[in-house]
């Protein structure tokens, strides 16, 4: 699991937003309506509409469906992934989501008809080999929510899998800088995951 973002709830988005665009050096990485989500040196903030979302929260981001609480409030985000909140001992929320980032909704919002005729339906076979799954969280051609919606389905079907979002891809290359370096871990704890299955395999 990984901190996402921390969301905080304004009555003026814009306003709170160019606050901390000034105070901290923030920069805009996706608005909507409701919703503006601003990126520093090493981390994210969520500038949420109060009318809109009823609480400030920590975004946790979690590797499968499965790694999901029990407890809490579930939510189905419009993508089709899942969010659950859940209180800490002082009544603070955290939700834990395999969910979309907002720039991926914006892509979804155009392409989700044309990308559903390419989506495999039916179940896999059980027998596969296990299959390591690497998307670039930040892939303009194909939307991350495709690889999770594929690790979804494997988590159904209690097939072995690994899913490794990076911050350190987009789409066929790389796109590294300074403050990047700690999605290093991400990556090599995926190949860890997938050396040792073919260790096993041997």
């Amino acid at each position: 699991m990984i901190i996402d973002h921390i969301a905080i709830r304004a009555d003026d988005i814009k306003e709170l937003a160019k606050w901390y665009q000034e105070k901290i050096g923030a920069v805009v990485t996706h608005t909507d309506k409701h919703y503006i989500r601003l990126s520093t040196t090493n981390s994210t903030i969520a500038i949420i509409d109060k009318n809109k979302y009823p609480y400030n929260h920590v975004g946790v981001l979690v590797d499968s469906l499965e790694d999901l609480p029990d407890d809490g409030t579930r939510v189905e985000h419009r993508d089709g992934t899942v969010g659950v909140y859940c209180e800490d001992p002082e009544g603070n929320y955290i939700e834990f989501a395999n969910s979309l980032n907002p720039e991926d909704l914006k892509i979804l919002d155009h392409l989700d008809d044309q990308w559903s005729g390419y989506r495999l339906e039916g179940d896999f076979p059980h027998d596969m080999s296990p299959v390591f799954i690497l998307h670039g969280r930040h892939d303009r051609i194909i939307p991350s929510g495709e690889a999770k919606r594929l690790a979804q389905r494997f988590s159904r079907q209690k097939l072995p899998h690994f899913l490794c979002m990076s911050e350190l891809l987009n789409h066929g290359n790389s796109d590294i800088s300074m403050r990047k370096f700690f999605e290093v871990y991400r990556l090599l704890r995926g190949f860890a995951w997938f050396l040792g299955q073919i260790g096993r395999a041997d």
